[in-house]
């Protein structure tokens, strides 16, 4: 890269003078115009005024704002986010939309000279366990904490710690860390959830419009694709206190479409999250799936894994430690007192072990019989909310009693049995529960492949959302 006009965006430098953008020692060609409105982005990128007026942007391109044809910036936008993601494989530098305002560059890159949060946020919002510098709280994720007076929240990258386990800290084994299924009583409020105010909005449907333009232009088809399944919306938890062991969390049905409608239009604005969301379920309005994102932990102390697809929905090619499922109409079929250990257990049944989706209640409790005996402890350490779709949900821990070695034996088994069949969401890897603090420190680490011959490296930069947040809470317990 000889060119001496170069802008740094988080991890990507634009070479103005070649219309390239780097990552790494990867080039990626750009047209003049896509070189012009990404220096007019990243010109206010840090600064106290981010967002970039479409018309300003416009003249970067050499239009007049009154030309019919400078009417197509969305088009260019959206050409953009196309080859940062060819480029990176996931969403790395994202570019957000205000509604009837422009346009700015977000990037949570660790590396990131505009980043400076150890300067400008308290000790008391980030200290985690010692290593507040690995938090990397996200920007928007501490102003939602702090809109509802709740800056003593841990905030870790996209993630708001909103009611942890009062006793992760005190040095427990995995089996008694956080809360067991027994402790956990799910129920369901009657009737759909009222979406009817956020749907009304009218940066709802133009924020989901340009996403479907977006896809479109990538050769998708809509997100509106059925079956249009139940989702469900977290609306009440009982607060966590030292005396008490029991959390009870209260859901209400919504569905596919309702929450694809809404989701474009909240992670784009700030300002809407704010608005409609709130860290108590019982205040928010926006439509969610709630799910459990889990980490998988394995006898000789490795953790799973999950690169997702490059065609995913949501961050293709991101690196999940591990994965997540969300609850489905099964999961509250079953009795009160056990709809949180059978939540957890298809969790396990769809998700580390390769037997796929079983609607039928029989055929799931054949599954989840199958597997249990490989399952030493399942955890719930947490309610967490995911920025920026400010979505409820729980955190939780399965201590697997299989080494590495073992599980892909058995998941040959199963496979090979014709009982499951491989995972379509992504690769699996191993990587060792000593490589977690250099990743988190801005470190590449590498990750054996499961079920193949090759080895991957792991950049910071292409964490899942979430993962920063799981793998520092395991790292603050003692792994």
């Amino acid at each position: 890269m000889a060119s001496i006009n170069r802008i740094q965006i988080g991890p990507l430098e634009l070479d103005m003078e070649h219309h390239e953008l780097w990552y790494g020692e990867k080039p990626y060609h750009l047209e003049d115009r896509h070189c012009h409105v990404l220096e007019r982005l990243a010109k206010d990128m840090g600064s106290d005024r981010t967002v970039v007026r479409e018309s300003e942007l416009i003249k970067a391109v050499g239009r007049s704002p009154s030309d019919p044809s400078g009417a197509k910036m969305t088009q260019i936008i959206a050409e953009i986010r196309t080859g940062i993601r060819e480029l990176t494989g996931c969403d790395l530098v994202k570019i957000k939309h205000v509604h009837k305002t422009g346009y700015f560059i977000e990037t949570d890159y660790i590396f990131s000279a505009t980043q400076s949060t150890e300067a400008t946020h308290p000790k008391s919002i980030m200290a985690f366990g010692g290593r507040a510098h690995l938090a990397m709280p996200a920007e928007d994720a501490l102003a939602f904490a702090a809109a509802f007076n709740s800056q003593d929240k841990r905030v870790i990258g996209d993630v708001i710690e909103a009611y942890p386990h009062p006793f992760l800290r005190a040095g427990h084994v995995l089996k008694d860390t956080g809360w067991s299924p027994a402790e956990i009583t799910l129920r369901l409020k009657d009737g759909p959830f009222d979406a009817a105010e956020i749907l009304a909005d009218p940066e709802t449907p133009a924020a989901f419009n340009e996403d479907e333009e977006i896809r479109k232009l990538a050769g998708k088809g809509t997100a509106l694709k059925d079956p249009n399944n139940p989702k469900y919306t977290i609306v009440d938890q009982s607060s966590p206190f030292h005396d008490v062991n029991n959390l009870v969390v209260t859901v209400q049905r919504t569905d596919y479409f309702t929450v694809v409608r809404a989701s474009p239009g909240i992670a784009k604005s700030s300002e809407a999250r704010i608005r409609y969301g709130h860290i108590d379920g019982s205040k928010s309005r926006i439509p969610q799936a709630t799910a459990i994102q889990f980490s998988a932990i394995f006898a000789d102390d490795q953790i799973l894994a999950l690169q997702r697809a490059k065609d995913a929905f949501r961050f293709p090619g991101a690196w999940s430690f591990s994965a997540e499922e969300q609850m489905a109409e099964i999961d509250l079929a079953w009795p009160e007192q056990i709809r949180m250990e059978n939540f957890l257990l298809r969790t396990a049944v769809e998700e580390i072990f390769p037997l796929g989706q079983m609607p039928k209640p029989e055929l799931l409790a054949s599954a989840m019989a199958y597997i249990r005996p490989h399952i030493l402890s399942m955890q719930t350490w947490s309610l967490i909310i995911e920025d920026p779709t400010s979505t409820l949900q729980f955190f939780s821990v399965f201590e697997l009693g299989l080494t590495t070695a073992q599980y892909k034996t058995l998941v040959r088994d199963i496979v090979q049995s014709g009982m499951g069949q491989a995972s379509h969401e992504g690769r699996y890897f191993a990587v060792s529960l000593r490589d977690i603090e250099p990743l988190l420190s801005g470190s590449s680490i590498k990750a054996t492949q499961l079920f193949g011959e090759d080895q991957e490296e792991i950049l910071p930069s292409l964490l899942h959302p979430t993962s920063r947040y799981r793998l520092l809470r395991l790292l603050d317990w003692g792994v």
